[in-house]
């Protein structure tokens, strides 16, 4: 919790070494944290053109692309983070929120259906999965999506916001 801190031990690991990516990744997250997303985005730019297969640099480099309101450019991001680590959980979420949200819950169904396959206690995946099922209009698989998500994440009003919208 002390990024302003921890943004200048990145730095000094930055000038030291202006290739470390883990350091460039660690900055950039650290920048966007501190609200700085231009100057991380510039940073996890750099840490992608020098290794592009780092699932890390990728994940950070799409949750900027997003957070600037740029989700085509993140969207692509996300799927090069899963052709660098097919397992990465949150990359896959992200992709299925965009999905959802363009109207493409059927892709983002598909996507969630394999999330949960391999990683059956991720709420967040369950949440999204019963908004996919909501949109298609599947409302016994949403709410019971739905009940699973407002159980481990009772303190999000949108999940039950969904679970009330699948009941009615």
């Amino acid at each position: 919790g002390r990024n302003s801190e921890a943004e200048g031990c990145f730095l000094k690991a930055v000038e030291l070494d202006p290739d470390f990516v883990a350091a460039l990744t660690g900055l950039g997250r650290t920048e966007a944290a501190l609200g700085k997303l231009d100057s991380a985005f510039k940073h996890l730019e750099t840490a992608v053109e020098i290794e592009p297969h780092d699932a890390n640099a990728q994940l950070a480099s799409a949750q900027v692309l997003e957070s600037l309101g740029r989700p085509d450019d993140a969207l692509a991001a996300y799927f090069r983070t899963l052709e660098a680590d097919p397992f990465q959980v949150e990359a896959s979420r992200r992709i299925a929120a965009i999905q959802i949200g363009r109207d493409e819950a059927d892709l983002a169904l598909v996507r969630l259906d394999q999330t949960i396959e391999s990683s059956p206690s991720d709420a967040e995946a369950l949440y999204l999965r019963g908004r996919a099922h909501l949109v298609l209009g599947h409302f016994t698989q949403a709410v019971a999506d739905l009940r699973g998500a407002s159980q481990r994440l009772a303190d999000r009003p949108e999940v039950h916001m969904a679970l009330a919208r699948a009941l009615a």
